[in-house]
């Protein structure tokens, strides 16, 4: 069981990580909740096809490919960044219900493969990235919330009113809630591009470029304050990839209003 509270709020939470157990077999709350997220975003994709004139069928390919790849891609990203904790058994590589998913390596994954296919079935790329982060990001929003199952991504010591506190061999701890803050930032986003796609869907690609943005701008200083990031030397792996996020997506962005522009 996993002891979660927000005593400022007067709330607390015995949580038990598996929710069926049947047979053997073990369904965890952090899977149920992912795969919620992939449902919801499913659905909105879906919807939003229609607007952009994009087959539904050719998205759903392409949702089905890229989906195993994206969760490759996370363990990928967080195993390569933290192979100590994975060098003496192996086998715990394969448990990602155990936590340990690089949301970056999600994307990065996500994006390279729908380059490729967009490329092979020689489709715009653009028009699809805008619909794809825009699920994307409410499924982010949601997932975040098997690490408040798992009682894992938090952040560092606070004292603030909503810290939330946790019990790591045996001792007491308040935190930062940083899955939260992700979650909250990430369901912002949402809105945000929700309210914008009519506006900058006129150049495709604004919508994902704004995404890069808003996303990489929040991570930045979220990361600021976890307690279990991913190092590169001395940086942070995630704070360097926001940077990256937001300098090439705002790059874009303002090349392609600046074209919208003198269009009008």
């Amino acid at each position: 069981m996993n002891y979660v509270a927000f005593s400022g709020l007067g709330l607390q939470f015995y949580i038990n990580p598996i929710a069926i157990q049947f047979l053997g077999l073990k369904i965890h709350w952090y899977g149920i909740i992912i795969s919620i997220g992939f449902l919801t975003a499913f659905i909105i994709i879906m919807r939003l096809c229609k607007k952009q004139n994009i087959d539904e069928d050719t998205m759903l390919n392409l949702i089905l490919i890229t989906t195993p790849i994206a969760v490759i891609g996370a363990r990928f990203y967080y195993v390569v960044f933290n192979f100590a904790e994975y060098k003496y058994d192996l086998t715990e590589i394969l448990k990602i219900w155990h936590g340990g998913l690089g949301i970056y390596g999600a994307i990065i994954a996500s994006i390279i493969t729908i380059f490729i296919y967009t490329r092979i079935k020689k489709i715009n790329v653009l028009p699809v990235a805008d619909i794809g982060v825009i699920g994307f990001v409410i499924a982010q929003s949601i997932g975040r919330w098997g690490n408040f199952v798992n009682a894992e991504a938090y952040g560092t010591p606070t004292s603030l009113p909503w810290a939330m506190t946790l019990i790591e061999n045996g001792i007491y701890k308040s935190v930062h809630p940083t899955f939260l803050y992700e979650s909250i930032w990430s369901l912002i986003i949402f809105c945000i591009l929700i309210y914008s796609y009519k506006y900058f869907r006129k150049k495709d690609g604004n919508i994902f470029f704004l995404y890069m943005i808003l996303y990489g701008f929040g991570r930045f200083f979220i990361e600021n304050l976890r307690a279990d990031s991913l190092y590169l030397g001395p940086f942070r792996v995630s704070q360097l990839v926001s940077i990256l996020f937001v300098s090439f997506g705002t790059v874009y962005f303002i090349k392609r209003l600046k074209n919208i522009n003198k269009q009008i």
